[in-house]
């Protein structure tokens, strides 16, 4: 079944038999061209038809692609943005012959505009011939095509207005436009070349070079609108057997019933269809598929794990003073006095009356926890009897405690 269709799958069921209806897919009357996958580095193009397709009642789908690889290769199925948030979840993709699946990648979201200002050259979606030659400046070329070969580096590219006749009633012709290129040879002789239909441009800087296939790549990927391209890469030798698995987004599937009667006769028997309405939205033809229709809704949610993610993090400005000592904090200050917090004491669950004291005395030394000084002590068991056991006692220092 081509894919953006819909088609009816019927079945037959006799009235005489309880057993469930018996759904099977109908073919198009036309193959269709199965979606080429585009390997890496021009290599031969390898198909991934889909195998097998199971629909839900909730709007999800499950499918298996299925086909063969041979060496190494990149397995590439086309998706749109609101299917590949499924399919980043749910993706599984097997290699059943030794090899392994790397990884898997697929195309930004962002607009190609900002996309094309990350690159070296500043070229528009648009660029003109001129347009060309200025991103590529400063770089060195070979122009053949008019005459010998000129190897130099570009300096730049005008147009220029070439000497018009006179026609046959004295009138002037328009001024024709030519582009001319200015080349500095590596003697550094300056050439001034026209371009024309014969005129070929080479660019000898490999880097330079990547940079424009690169943007060459980012247009023929933008070139399918909304649609996100899945890419799985399979390493390995000789020919072998891969499957991929997902769950995608799909409309949801319906159902319509006909009972039709047999013509006369004593004993007519009754014969109900059933129809099912399926849409295929996917980027790939169902062609020879297992098809399972399923009136269950497993629990499903969507989350739009292909979109960027970005978290705040805290912003710390710069000082605007030099600072002559380092720089401290709270946490770290070690001459800070310590605060010392008097333990909680409670009454004694189920016993009453009131105790108290206190005592004071000088000890040897001088300031500080360690050294000695004056202290209070006060005790006392709140709710408790006066032969009950002393309380822990609380000691409140006169002195600064120190740490040495």
């Amino acid at each position: 079944m081509r894919s953006s269709a819909a088609a009816l799958v019927a079945s037959l069921l006799s009235s005489s038999l309880l057993n469930p209806a018996n759904i099977a897919a109908q073919q198009a009357a036309a193959p269709a061209t199965p979606r080429v996958l585009r390997a890496a580095k021009e290599a031969a193009a390898q198909s991934l038809p889909v195998r097998s397709v199971a629909l839900y009642k909730n709007g999800v789908g499950f499918f298996e692609h299925a086909g063969e690889v041979t060496g190494n290769q990149q397995v590439t199925i086309d998706f749109t943005s609101e299917q590949l948030n499924d399919v980043l979840q749910t993706l599984t993709a097997i290699d059943l012959n030794g090899g392994k699946i790397n990884g898997a990648g697929y195309n930004s979201t962002t607009p190609l505009e900002q996309q094309l200002k990350s690159l070296p050259l500043a070229l528009s979606q648009n660029p003109t011939e001129a347009d060309l030659y200025q991103a590529v400046r400063g770089a060195r070329i070979e122009v053949t095509g008019n005459g010998a070969a000129v190897t130099g580096r570009l300096l730049n590219v005008e147009s220029r207005d070439l000497p018009a006749g006179n026609t046959a009633g004295g009138e002037d012709k328009p001024r024709p436009m030519a582009q001319f290129l200015t080349v500095v040879s590596d003697g550094g002789g300056v050439r001034t070349i026209q371009l024309n239909s014969q005129t070929q441009v080479r660019l000898l800087d490999g880097a330079l070079h990547q940079d424009l296939s690169h943007y060459l790549e980012l247009l023929a990927a933008n070139r399918g609108g909304g649609l996100r391209h899945l890419t799985l890469s399979a390493t390995g030798t000789g020919a072998r057997q891969i499957r991929v698995s997902y769950i995608s987004a799909v409309p949801v599937w319906k159902s319509t019933y006909r009972l039709i009667f047999s013509d006369g006769g004593q004993k007519q028997q009754a014969t109900l269809q059933s129809w099912a309405v399926i849409d295929n939205t996917v980027g790939t033809d169902w062609n020879n598929v297992q098809l399972s229709l399923i009136a269950g809704s497993p629990q499903s949610f969507v989350q739009p794990i292909s979109q960027p993610y970005y978290t705040r993090r805290p912003e710390i400005g710069l000082p605007e003073e030099a600072q002559l000592t380092p720089q401290t904090h709270e946490s770290g200050d070690l001459n800070a006095p310590l605060k010392v917090t008097p333990p909680q004491v409670a009454g004694v669950a189920g016993m009453t009356g009131i105790g108290s004291g206190n005592a004071s005395g000088l000890g040897p030394g001088s300031g500080g926890n360690y050294g000695g000084g004056t202290r209070k002590v006060s005790g006392g068991v709140m709710g408790g009897l006066g032969a009950a056991p002393a309380p822990p006692i609380a000691y409140e220092d006169s002195a600064a405690a120190s740490i040495t």
